[in-house]
């Protein structure tokens, strides 16, 4: 077995804060000395619908069913409109945002106003990137994003049928379907869009299983962990790069929609507890350590070093002010992607986003609400440590392309 795959673009690692940092000093000076900030990147949610049920999601308490209103016309609640859109877009440049991140939320491509929307923010002057299900990644979507996107995020997450049935609760079809769009999209000769993978682990994946039929010779066993046989798949379809995620026990898809919360996801007072609900996690980072090298891979072993060892010492989110601020379907600005609140920090359809920012009484505690191994944790331990002087800012590396997205 070869893994044939298209060669690696110039990136940061998703996960080095400090890298994608260095490139906005002025950004991080003015938060470490109390100054008003916008974020230099943002996420906004296209839409509250998801044809995926996958029992991990921790947004699953978000989503809804149908997208129109009672007369009939698309329900702002439900999927951001083009005219929502361009409110929204022309103020975050105006604030000086650098970047958008389409995520959810439901899926952003199962909205009808996608393409529309997509057109308006790369007009706003905003770089793009999309985390997505990929079941809508074809045709003159995926015209656009491969020649406008930087980057493109499919949460594959499983590498058979069976699996996607079991834990996203949709047939074989689909995921075929998603397949043969991630291949479809990685073969473009002329995108610009960087296109990745993501392979959510969890116990199972230490259990032995047989190799697919052309690893066998790649192994040259009979046997090998279900990890190592979803790796190499991965690696084997085409793409820029694959990236793993530890599974964090939210429920099941049910759960999570009739609860409105994110079972399981704030950080654990009881660290006993926490270590053993997660033993498995080491015995995955020794896995993931073997294969850590291979082009194209990136075992994000510190996500899981970050999911087992709990809480990370810091008491303030400056990823609020950084890159974890949210935009709902409606204009309605929240704090974080992660803690939705009830109540939203602002509106964009009535206010400016730095008059939404620049609010002196505006800050985020780290509480029991907070999702463990977000996002904001590299950027908030990089903030930490550059307040108590254990690090300092890196100069650019000009061997690395210019990211906005953090």
């Amino acid at each position: 077995m070869t893994i044939d795959r298209v060669d690696l673009r110039p990136q940061i690692s998703l996960t080095d804060a400090a890298s994608k940092l260095s490139y906005h000093p002025d950004l991080v000076r003015d938060r470490l000395d109390g100054k008003p900030t916008v974020p230099v990147s943002m996420e906004v949610d296209l839409s509250y619908v998801c044809g995926d049920k996958c029992d991990y999601c921790h947004f699953a308490y978000t989503h809804v069913r149908g997208m129109k209103d009672e007369d009939g016309n698309w329900d702002p609640k439900k999927i951001m409109t083009p005219e929502i859109a361009k409110i929204v877009f022309s103020k975050m440049a105006s604030a000086g945002v650098k970047s958008v991140v389409f995520s959810g939320g439901g899926e952003p491509l199962d909205s009808p106003c996608a393409l529309e929307v997509f057109k308006i923010a790369k007009e706003s002057g905003l770089e793009l990137g999309m985390y997505t299900r990929g079941y809508g990644l074809r045709n003159d979507i995926a015209d656009f994003v491969a020649n406008n996107f930087e980057w493109v995020v499919v949460s594959l997450d499983v590498t058979n049928p069976e699996d996607h049935r079991l834990v996203k609760g949709t047939n074989s079809s689909v995921f075929e379907r998603k397949v043969d769009n991630i291949k479809n999209f990685a073969q473009r000769p002329d995108r610009k869009a960087n296109i990745s993978v993501s392979l959510m682990v969890d116990p199972r994946h230490l259990e032995s299983v047989e190799p697919y039929q052309e690893q066998r010779e790649f192994f040259g066993s009979e046997s090998v962990t279900k990890l190592e046989r979803d790796i190499i798949w991965m690696l084997s379809i085409g793409v820029d790069q694959v990236m793993t995620r530890p599974i964090v026990d939210t429920g099941t898809y049910e759960e999570q929609r009739e609860t409105h919360h994110m079972l399981g996801m704030a950080f654990k007072t009881d660290e006993e507890h926490w270590r053993e609900h997660y033993a498995w996690i080491p015995q995955v980072v020794t896995i993931l350590e073997k294969y850590k090298d291979f082009p194209g891979f990136n075992a994000s072993i510190d996500k899981f070093a970050d999911l087992y060892g709990g809480q990370s010492g810091y008491e303030i989110c400056d990823a609020m002010f950084i890159s974890a601020g949210l935009i709902r379907t409606d204009g309605t600005v929240d704090k974080c992607v992660n803690t939705r609140e009830i109540t939203p920090i602002g509106d964009l359809k009535t206010q400016t986003l730095k008059e939404i920012y620049f609010n002196p009484k505006l800050d985020c505690e780290v509480n029991g609400k907070c999702r463990a191994g977000c996002r904001g944790v590299k950027v908030n331990a990089f903030m930490k440590n550059l307040r108590d002087g254990s690090q300092s800012l890196p100069e650019p590396n000009p061997q690395v392309k210019h990211i906005n997205h953090i």
